[in-house]
């Protein structure tokens, strides 16, 4: 679905990580571990077609991204940003239809169908009462919310999450894994950033591990669910513990 080839992205600072060579196939969870500062969001990024690479290639159903049309990329693939502000007033409703666009007809707007598909995924995030508030009467967790129900209206075959659990409480961390775990069974591929080691072992199938020297690490989650390998990611000495909902990690 996506596959990266010899890629390399430029951080700010100037530094470039490693050659990433990988395919995220449908039905995978692709979890991006890593230090602030490591690149997890530019790469995300990149992934998206919003930054050149540094070097290689990213290909989207083995198509190069380099010179694609926006409204087919936005078609196929979908990014939560990592923080989201609305530039004009508008209700949730409304916000979340924004997700209809790439489907659209530029002069019809949009039709009953998108406005269902937008209901769904309001009621599948627990937002349907909130359908008619302006968005910027809401609590930061709800609008993350509303910004996750706006990418699950576009309908992509690919998620690219920047930190989709960020300001939730955990009903509502429970709620969005629940809703990712749906759409990996419906064939669709994951991949998102996040800091939470112990959600990374519930939610993913693989990983990718950006360390703060530009190293990158990528495989299976249970080969890099490792105590040793993510203290030596985060640089804190971490424990790992076997719980019957899988492994917990702790700071020692």
């Amino acid at each position: 679905m996506l596959s990266l080839d010899a890629l390399t992205v430029q951080l700010p600072d100037g530094r470039r990580t490693q050659p990433l060579t990988l395919t995220i196939g449908a039905g995978q969870s692709w979890g991006v571990l890593g230090p602030n500062g490591a690149g997890k969001t530019t790469l995300l990024h990149t992934l998206a077609g919003l930054r050149a690479p540094a070097g290689g290639e990213v290909r989207l159903e083995g198509r190069s991204l380099a010179g694609a049309r926006r409204r087919w990329i936005a078609r196929r693939l979908a990014l939560l940003l990592q923080h989201y502000e609305d530039s004009f007033p508008a209700s949730v409703l409304q916000s979340v239809l924004v997700g209809r666009h790439p489907h659209t007809h530029p002069w019809r707007g949009e039709q009953a169908e998108d406005r269902r598909l937008a209901r769904a995924a309001l009621a599948r995030l627990d937002l349907s009462a909130l359908a008619p508030r302006a968005v910027g009467s809401l609590s930061g967790g709800e609008r993350r919310r509303v910004a996750m129900a706006a990418v699950l209206t576009q309908q992509p075959q690919l998620y690219l999450l920047d930190e989709p659990f960020d300001q939730l409480d955990p009903a509502h961390q429970q709620q969005v894994h629940r809703v990712l775990v749906e759409e990996r069974a419906a064939g669709r591929a994951i991949c998102l950033t996040l800091h939470d080691l112990n959600m990374a072992a519930r939610c993913c199938s693989h990983l990718l591990l950006l360390h703060a020297d530009g190293r990158v690490e990528a495989g299976p989650a249970p080969t890099l669910l490792d105590a040793d390998r993510l203290g030596a990611l985060f640089a804190c000495r971490l424990h790992a513990h076997a719980t019957p909902g899988g492994l917990c990690f702790t700071l020692a």
